[in-house]
């Protein structure tokens, strides 16, 4: 490989890496926290070959079985990033560096594939690695599969042009199982190998996508291979859908254009159906598809640049024709991070053409310059608002206000604050933001905005949970009953009923009412039992369930329910307490003492191990004390 061609692969792979370097800070936001933070599947080796078998979602919460998505090497990528760094975040975003760098380089090198001087393919490769659209997909760790699914669907390109066909079909398998926005591109490729009538990348590809059907029909269990499932459930009528997969391939062109301004949640505003704030962008988009078909049909089998730009850019793109499919945000900006591969070697062609015409040799560096530098500036603006999850969400609550994530998620987060610290002013401050986050979430009217009914049941039980962190347990169990009566199915909401009759049998126990506590609490056992149906294994609800029945004296049933809590949370004090507690009223003081030392040894460092070790030195005086 020559000097120059080596320079125009590692420039922009360094860009890329150098512009991102801050995200290296940054922590689990979001659903970080769910895939792979509080998803013990995600942190075992055993989930890699389960992840070939099983729904990408269902790997989270097998209740998560509307989703359409089947990703086995993003799953199996997290596992393994997992094991390596420990569980930290940093490993994850080195990764989503790397993987970023190796796009950027990839881009290049399908220039060079293509027969572009090593300088051009360094311009194009330098666009995509500063590009403000790519901001949040380098920056959210959930968001690799993309960086995966973009970097094999590039170098499979690479591989068909250079005529490699078994490295070809290799790559479009990879990409394919990484994510489903890279499907586009292997029917593009698959067109492309056709038109030039290569037999053999043909059938290879044709033998790829039978292989990825058939994972995904085992994994979904039925022959629609998971096609079929509906995650965006908008109620729109067939034209509107249509108008708005043209709307929204307008607004992608838009951001593409001019990354500006970022936000992390783009709510589907219903009262724009038909309007000129969706007319005008679905038309803009649907004659720039049309256009680009046109271009590409008859000018794209003599250009490998406009067959491969405008294909890349238009087939990346074809996801958001499937408006059942696209989430709960119809835009985001991760979507663009495969299109915009071909959108830059559009916008490198381009510039290249223009420079060459005015004959001037320093006008393609200042010009690359001059596009780079504003969108680096994109870039490294809306990646930031990636660092954690304050920032996040208070970002996405002034950015996003017509979306209840954002208020959701930022009340979640005080909810945990206020639970975590033993400031009552920082308590009663945090359960405050809480409430109000949650009072805006619930404040967003369904008849403007897309909202999910997850989302309302969110938001109604974080508005429970605030009012009974705050003490206002009447009004709490009032929300909880409420939120029951609605959904049903409502595990989260009938563990919150069961902790506010239990703390209303409390206060009957303070009141010198012990008839009337009993009662609360039998009402708790059972709330907490339906809990407990929807949910089985609810930690909470299993913890809850233990005191309770603790209370109406049913320690041997109490028992076993205590002991599975400390096995599943032998860091938690209380739980400690139960266990021991109830191996002491059961006369059984050898196995409480052992449970105190289990406590202590697991968790030596815990804020209440001198309060364990002096009920350990007490019981030892005790014992030694004792008459033989």
């Amino acid at each position: 490989m020559t000097p120059a061609r080596l320079y125009a692969l590692l420039l922009p792979a360094l860009v890329g890496i150098a512009l991102f370097l801050p995200v290296l800070q940054g922590e689990f936001v979001y659903d970080d926290r769910s895939l792979l933070s509080l998803n013990p599947n995600f942190q075992e080796w055993a989930v890699i070959p389960k992840a070939f078998t099983t729904p990408y979602w269902e790997l989270v919460d097998a209740s998560r079985f509307s989703s359409g998505f089947y990703r086995p090497i993003g799953a199996t990528v997290l596992a393994i990033s997992w094991q390596f760094g420990g569980g930290e975040p940093l490993f994850f975003h080195m990764v989503s560096l790397f993987l970023h760098g190796a796009c950027a380089m990839a881009v290049a090198a399908l220039g060079l594939a293509i027969g572009w001087r090593p300088s051009l393919c360094a311009a194009a490769g330098l666009l995509f690695a500063a590009s403000g659209v790519h901001a949040e997909p380098v920056a959210w760790i959930s968001a690799i599969p993309d960086l995966l699914a973009t970097l094999f669907c590039l170098f499979g390109l690479r591989a068909l042009m250079l005529d490699k066909p078994k490295s070809m079909a290799l790559c479009f398998l990879l990409a394919m199982l990484s994510k489903e926005a890279s499907f586009g591109i292997w029917l593009l490729a698959l067109v492309i190998a056709a038109l030039r009538k290569q037999i053999m990348p043909v059938a290879l590809l044709v033998v790829v996508g039978a292989v990825v059907y058939g994972l995904r029909a085992n994994a979904f269990g039925a022959p629609s291979a998971g096609f079929d499932r509906v995650t965006t459930h908008h109620g729109l009528g067939a034209g509107d859908q249509f108008l708005l997969s043209l709307s929204l391939i307008g607004r992608y062109l838009g951001f593409l254009f001019w990354p500006w301004p970022h936000a992390p949640f783009h709510p589907l505003r219903l009262d724009e159906v038909g309007a000129a704030a969706r007319l005008v962008p679905a038309i803009l988009g649907g004659v720039a598809a049309v256009g680009a078909g046109l271009v590409w049909w008859w000018r794209g089998r003599r250009s490998h640049t406009l067959m491969l730009g405008l294909g890349l850019l238009f087939a990346g793109l074809v996801p958001v024709m499937n408006t059942h499919a696209l989430g709960q945000y119809p835009f985001e900006e991760r979507f663009l991070y495969l299109p915009s591969a071909g959108f830059l070697l559009l916008l490198a062609a381009a510039v290249d053409g223009i420079a060459r015409r005015s004959k001037q040799a320093w006008l393609m560096p200042v010009l690359v310059l001059a596009i780079a530098v504003p969108n680096a500036y994109s870039a490294h603006v809306g990646a930031s608002k990636w660092k954690d999850e304050e920032t996040l969400f208070g970002w996405a609550q002034e950015t996003s206000p017509g979306a209840m994530t954002g208020f959701i998620e930022y009340g979640r987060l005080m909810l945990e604050r206020a639970q975590a610290t033993t400031d009552f002013l920082q308590r009663d401050m945090y359960t405050e933001r809480a409430l109000d986050a949650f009072e805006r979430s619930l404040g967003i009217d369904p008849g403007l905005y897309l909202v999910t009914s997850v989302e309302r049941e969110k938001g109604n039980l974080g508005m429970g949970d605030a009012l009974y962190l705050s003490g206002d347990f009447k009004a709490a169990e009032a929300v909880y009953r409420q939120t029951v009566e609605h959904y049903r199915i409502s595990p989260m909401g009938f563990l919150g009923l069961a902790n506010c009759r239990g703390q209303k049998a409390m206060q009957y126990l303070g009141e010198q009412h012990p008839t009337l506590a009993d009662r609360a609490f039998k009402e708790a056992v059972g709330h907490f039992d339906t809990a407990l149906e929807q949910s089985p294994g609810l930690l909470n609800a299993v913890i809850g369930k233990a005191n309770a029945l603790a209370q109406l004296r049913r320690l041997q049933e109490a028992l076993p329910l205590a002991q599975d809590g400390f096995a599943r949370a032998s860091e938690r004090f209380d739980v400690a307490q139960l266990l021991f507690s109830l191996l002491f009223q059961l006369e059984r003081p050898a196995e409480a003492q052992a449970v105190l030392e289990e406590f202590l040894r697991l968790h030596p460092d815990h804020p209440q191990a001198f309060v364990v070790q002096q009920t350990l030195d007490s019981l030892r005086t005790l014992t030694e004390e004792a008459p033989r």
